[in-house]
């Protein structure tokens, strides 16, 4: 058993010298729930997940019991304010130079606009390859 901790520990610390632009492409899950979970594996990793270059804002992820299709949808103020916040944080929290892809989904109501706005200018900053917007 000893011997495979060894074999364990030497693996981690080979995965950590990669430099951080290749752990951020192979080793980060694509989705931000799982790729933020990362962040305790050790102090290298704490804010890898702000490099991410998939931010696929799906609303299912932070509203977990909500329906699937979005046309059906009626969120609360507190749901609708989750998401929101969500969203922000990730945006404001962001170190990467460039996202490959950014998907928002969520239906929004016109007083949200200026949150849109500023999503879309955020991405369109980072050189967006493909910019996914449901409402």
């Amino acid at each position: 058993m000893l011997c495979l901790g060894l074999l364990f520990q030497d693996y981690e610390e080979r995965i950590s010298e990669l430099p951080d632009d290749i752990l951020v492409r192979y080793m980060l899950p694509t989705n931000m729930k799982d790729a933020t979970k990362t962040s305790i594996i050790s102090k290298r990793w704490r804010y890898l997940w702000t490099n991410h270059t998939h931010l696929d804002f799906n609303h299912r992820i932070v509203l977990p019991e909500s329906d699937e299709n979005l046309c059906s949808c009626v969120f609360t103020d507190d749901e609708k304010n989750k998401y929101i916040n969500w969203v922000n944080q990730v945006v404001s929290l962001h170190r990467g130079p460039r996202i490959d892809t950014f998907r928002v989904m969520f239906t929004f109501d016109d007083g949200d606009v200026h949150h849109f706005n500023k999503w879309v200018t955020f991405a369109l900053s980072k050189k967006v390859e493909n910019l996914h917007l449901s409402s």
